[in-house]
């Protein structure tokens, strides 16, 4: 009943156009056939506008079908992505699953500098990395050997 319902209200405003131009024909007829070509400019005016009127307001419902086609559309389009999309996270959360878990707080690190003195490493920096690191993978711009073999020379140079 209510599938397709953008082409239903076309349909709508098409029939509404036509019955609504052929009762101000007959009407202006009526007007004209009253009154008499002397004292029928109502009945022109009527006669040759009512189609025109009725024309143009079939327009508006028209065009509320078009916008109702248009969204239809666009959900179709979207939803479809959608699946796709959840389909996606499903198979990348499983291949997740078999990763080591990341570690969000790392223990202080400490790395050499030229002069062979231990300096302190951001603990901000090296997490910071990893997550974009992760993210990369989970996006899917990197495969899961790079991931693992990126993520273990972070971990060894910090």
């Amino acid at each position: 009943m209510y599938d397709n319902i953008g082409s239903k209200i076309k349909t709508l405003a098409i029939w509404s156009f036509v019955v609504e131009a052929f009762a101000a024909i007959i009407g202006g007829i009526a007007v004209l056939g009253d009154q008499g070509l002397g004292d029928g400019w109502w009945g022109l005016l009527i006669l040759i506008l009512g189609p025109i009127v009725a024309w143009v307001s079939s327009w508006v419902l028209y065009g509320f079908a078009e916008i109702i086609d248009t969204l239809c559309e666009i959900e179709h389009n979207t939803r479809g992505r959608e699946r796709k999309s959840e389909e996606r996270i499903k198979v990348e959360n499983e291949k997740n699953s078999e990763l080591p878990p990341l570690k969000r707080e790392l223990p202080p690190l400490k790395r050499e500098n030229k002069n062979g003195t231990l300096l302190p490493i951001k603990e901000e920096e090296i997490n910071r990395k990893l997550l974009h690191l992760k993210d990369r993978y989970e996006f899917g711009l990197i495969t899961k050997e790079e991931y693992l073999a990126k993520r273990a020379e972070i971990i060894k140079n910090s």
